[in-house]
């Protein structure tokens, strides 16, 4: 997929490896569900490694030590994770699948990072079900994404204007780092055509989520939105994404 393909050197070039949204609150709420120690954990979808390197850099600090299962459709994100671990020294199970087909042992928590709108809208449901499935009764979806209101409008498409500004940093990062300048072409070239596609207009409303879990029989025990326009996504468009609040969502099953 041409975002996997670009994803991990974005982040770093253009948000110099910035980790995902929420560290905080995943890791207060990894903390609840752990037992002696340890926490076996859903992955659902990662791009990278930033992710886990979230979720680890939260745990291992208060004694708590993930047992990750990873869940993507992309082998090039599963083998960076597969070296990630065996860096890090962390256990990690992966399987290089779709997450509406997860066969997995049951887990204490799910985390989902700014998922849901990778899928079709019909999809979604298939997705959050999955979720359910793969978590221990009294386990924890935990949940970070942004969601539209009923009277949001969905975001434009990227300005030319910001894609040009995007692509000096990237490139000025690049030359920086020392990277030939082959190299260089070769990334401005991928970037250009990841930002060249249509953004995700059918986007997530915050009923749309609370109705889908309801079906999958998880219940809402914790929400909190908040209001920023950072963003280390690779596919954000900068100049619209601060109007989209992120919420982070706590549902068990029960």
């Amino acid at each position: 997929m041409p975002y996997h393909r670009t994803w991990s050197m974005i982040r770093l070039l253009e948000s110099k490896g910035a980790k995902p949204a929420g560290g905080g609150f995943f890791g207060r709420e990894l903390a609840a569900v752990a037992q002696e120690g340890r926490c076996r954990i859903l992955l659902s979808g990662a791009a990278d490694t930033g992710l886990a390197a979230m979720v680890l850099g939260q745990t291992r600090p208060v004694g708590i030590e993930p047992e990750f299962v990873l869940i993507d459709r992309c082998e090039t994100t599963v083998e960076q994770n597969r070296l990630f671990a065996r860096s890090a020294g962390f256990a990690l199970e992966t399987h290089r699948a779709d997450i509406r087909g997860c066969d997995c042992a049951p887990v204490q928590a799910v985390v989902a990072h700014s998922v849901l709108n990778f899928f079709d809208r019909s999809a979604r449901q298939q997705v959050v079900d999955s979720w359910a499935r793969s978590l221990k009764p009294g386990g924890r979806l935990l949940l970070s994404q942004r969601l539209l209101s009923e009277k949001d409008q969905p975001r434009g498409p990227r300005g030319i204007a910001e894609i040009g500004r995007r692509l000096s940093t990237i490139e000025k990062a690049a030359v920086a780092a020392h990277f030939p300048a082959a190299a260089v072409a070769e990334l401005k070239t991928a970037v250009e055509a990841l930002w060249g596609e249509p953004l995700h207009e059918d986007r997530t409303t915050y009923s749309d989520l609370a109705d889908m879990l309801k079906q999958s029989n998880l219940t809402i025990v914790g929400s909190e939105q908040h209001h920023t326009g950072k963003s280390v996504s690779p596919l954000a468009a900068a100049d619209s994404v601060q109007t989209i609040p992120r919420y982070e969502i706590v549902a068990v099953r029960m």
